[in-house]
């Protein structure tokens, strides 16, 4: 039997209601295998969404008839149905999984905002001055007393003492 067939037969244990892990045991195929046919047959890989799709809806059955059945260990119970409820909402998301609906409706006017933006543009490049009509002058003619910056201090004749040296 040629892997193809093998994840036919797997698919359809899998549909059964089993799990895909006992699926796959009981016909002697490993996951990785399993995945690879549904990469390659396009009609496998629609089948193993459907399976997932039908699944969830039984899995939502089956959390009323366990949340319905008082012998049951409450504790208990919140896990089976909290594990289904969890799984079906992975496997189809679009009627259990959790949506959140964002509906925004503003509208936001920034005409005026562009209208000034160009006026700023405008006045910047009106208000620019030719680089090339600059004339440069020598920054010694400015010193006219030759003065310094430089204030002279006197000389410390005594050495200081360094604080770390014992």
């Amino acid at each position: 039997m040629n892997r193809t067939d093998q994840a036919k037969l797997v698919l359809q244990t899998f549909m059964e209601g089993g799990t895909l892990k006992a699926a796959l045991i009981q016909h002697g195929m490993n996951s990785g295998d399993f995945h690879r046919q549904l990469v390659t047959h396009s009609d496998l890989a629609a089948q193993y969404t459907r399976a997932k799709e039908i699944l969830s809806d039984l899995m939502a059955s089956e959390t009323l008839k366990i949340a319905d059945d008082t012998s049951i260990n409450p504790q208990h119970a919140r896990n089976q149905i909290d594990a289904r409820k969890w799984l079906a909402s992975k496997w189809h998301r679009n009627t259990y999984g959790e949506r959140v609906e964002v509906d925004i409706k503003q509208t936001v006017d920034i005409s005026g905002a562009l209208i000034e933006a160009k006026r700023r543009a405008q006045r910047l490049s009106s208000d620019s001055t030719d680089v090339e009509d600059i004339q440069a002058i020598d920054s010694t003619a400015l010193l006219t007393d030759k003065t310094s910056d430089v204030i002279s201090v006197e000389p410390i004749k005594t050495p200081i003492a360094n604080p770390f040296d014992d």
